[in-house]
């Protein structure tokens, strides 16, 4: 049987680091974080971008080597109760780029982002055991397209529907509270205690307690 969770440790961190910073390096947001967490200033990044046509993958491991450290000493605090320091989420309407529909979409710090994706590689194994074949929002090579062919084949080949409606949950997100998302989490990987104090620390963070959207886990976790 696959395991359901992983254990925090380095390897997880600079994983994280490495998916929360990846096509992200040219921004300017970006830059800023590094500055005020590693000590490398948007000066040697577009110094060395200059020289090398790109920032040099030297670098660039250097650098994820320091905002791993940066997760480790986040999640170990946690841990131990304390602060992770994360800015208060900003929410803006702004138009969605798969729908064209105006929602209320976040914006996290990094630190935020990067415990994000530090928790959603710990759970990996949980999500792939749990997520159905016929769930696609938000999962990589599923989608809208994917869902269309899978309910026009299961509607209109196998049970003979021409017509259906598409239907949308009002306040999706708003609805689904970070606690109830841990406490699921909790009864299936009941040993996984860093992950539990890793959610708790996030479903604090969150606007009136409930999933965001523009959140990278917070997608998985809906």
């Amino acid at each position: 049987m696959p395991k359901l969770w992983r254990g925090f440790d380095h390897d997880v961190a600079w994983l994280a680091a490495e998916k929360c910073l990846r096509d992200k390096w040219r921004r300017g947001d970006t830059r800023t974080f590094l500055e005020e967490w590693t000590g490398h200033s948007r000066y040697e990044l577009i110094a060395d971008e200059h020289e090398n046509g790109q920032i040099s993958g030297g670098l660039k491991f250097a650098i994820l080597e320091e905002v791993a450290m940066v997760v480790e000493d986040m999640v170990d605090g946690i841990q131990r109760g304390e602060d992770p320091q994360l800015e208060p989420v900003t929410v803006k309407p702004r138009k969605d780029g798969g729908t064209g529909k105006i929602r209320d979409i976040a914006t996290l710090c990094y630190r935020h982002q990067l415990l994000g994706h530090t928790v959603k590689i710990g759970i990996e194994g949980l999500l792939q055991a749990r997520i159905l074949p016929t769930q696609h929002a938000s999962i990589p090579g599923h989608g809208q397209t994917g869902l269309a062919r899978q309910v026009k084949r299961m509607l209109n080949r196998k049970l003979g529907i021409r017509y259906f409606q598409k239907m949308d949950g009002v306040h999706a997100y708003a609805s689904i509270q970070y606690r109830k998302v841990a406490e699921l989490i909790r009864s299936e990987i009941p040993r996984a205690r860093w992950i539990h104090a890793c959610m708790e620390a996030l479903g604090k963070a969150a606007p009136g307690g409930h999933l965001i959207i523009g959140g990278y886990l917070d997608a998985w976790l809906f």
